[in-house]
């Protein structure tokens, strides 16, 4: 009998304890299941969000400064620390602005030209194929869908007007037996999404008018298209035209461009819907190209900056702020400085 009381009194020492181990367990659980939406490669469509091979990692830490505007990242760890960040380069501040909600899963993120909105593509549940917009207020913290979470459609890499009418984003359709790429236009008062630009994907949005990734046949990206307000679209060539490209980005004085090249290997070709390639391979380091001119009198050559692994990136007409495989850098000139060192950033905007 007391050696069946001790056992019983041993057993109720350690429940505490396996209550943790298995609360613990259960929150890796949750964790997986996200990991399956968004990364698994089953032989079936290409994931929707980076293919990462790590998705927890323990908290962030910001190693250096530098001199720039706040800029806003998705930090996607293990639930409840799943959260939009706000980083303060001078002086290294973060503060959470945005903690994602239990079963919703972010897509991307883009700032507003006047700084006090975040478009957010997103899904308040991750086990249901969709996403919709949404737009965060940063000084109120309200957080207000615009368009509808639409079965089997995707939006990503979503991209302001520049009258901050409406958003434009990546559109991936699923509904139907073979996958669909344009660009949609989301109008921020309505929610009424319309196509812009057929087999385009990474918009940019100038005074120019709307830069996108061209894309082929097989779904590769090897030029950039202009489309200008009066529907004409140009056609700019990178590199000798054997790049695969991701992450179109504005360039330093409002007139560049620049651009993600992944150099193709074994006349493979990177496309968005295989396993692991949504959006470009972000296994294979990219090295950034500048391009200058227009169509058929362009100039593009490599920046300078070491290659690396890009998650998602952002500028605002200065440094690249972009999110790589080891935190989140930002690259002046051919310099690059790695401002926070995790493996959960998935999005940034600036």
């Amino acid at each position: 009998m007391q050696d069946a009381a001790r056992a019983s009194t041993s057993r109720s020492r350690r429940s505490p304890r396996v209550t943790r181990v298995l609360q613990l367990l259960l929150a890796l659980w949750i964790g997986f299941s996200v990991w399956l939406l968004g990364f698994r490669t089953d032989g079936g469509p290409g994931p929707v969000l980076p293919d990462t091979a790590q998705q927890f990692s323990l908290d962030l830490e910001v190693v250096a400064t530098f001199d720039h505007d706040v800029v806003y990242a998705v930090e996607q760890r293990a639930r409840p620390a799943y959260r939009i960040f706000s980083l303060d380069p001078s002086t290294g501040s973060v503060d959470t602005v945005y903690t994602v909600p239990e079963d919703a899963i972010i897509y991307g993120i883009a700032l507003s030209d006047d700084r006090g909105s975040l478009a957010v593509v997103y899904s308040p549940d991750f086990s249901k194929p969709g996403n919709g917009l949404w737009v965060l207020d940063l000084e109120s913290g309200d957080f207000e869908q615009v368009s509808e979470v639409t079965p089997e459609i995707y939006l990503t890499e979503p991209e302001w007007s520049p009258d901050g009418e409406s958003v434009f984003a990546t559109r991936i359709d699923r509904t139907g037996e073979s996958e669909v790429l344009d660009i949609a236009s989301v109008s921020v008062d309505e929610g009424v999404v319309t196509s812009a630009v057929v087999d385009g994907i990474g918009p940019l949005s100038t005074e120019d008018g709307l830069y996108f990734l061209t894309v082929d046949g097989d779904k590769a990206r090897r030029s950039v298209g202009l489309m200008t307000a009066d529907g004409h679209v140009d056609e700019l060539a990178v590199g000798d035209g054997a790049l695969d490209l991701d992450h179109l980005v504005n360039g330093i004085d409002g007139v560049t461009l620049r651009v993600a090249g992944i150099e193709a290997e074994d006349n493979s070709v990177i496309t968005v819907g295989e396993p692991a390639e949504a959006h470009g391979n972000h296994d294979v380091p990219s090295t950034w190209w500048e391009v200058v001119g227009n169509a058929g009198d362009e100039v593009s050559e490599p920046t300078g900056v070491d290659p690396i692994i890009v998650y998602d990136a952002s500028s605002r007409s200065g440094p690249i702020v972009y999110a790589t495989l080891e935190g989140l850098s930002m690259a002046d000139g051919d310099t690059r400085v790695d401002l926070i060192e995790s493996r959960a950033i998935r999005f940034v905007a600036s």
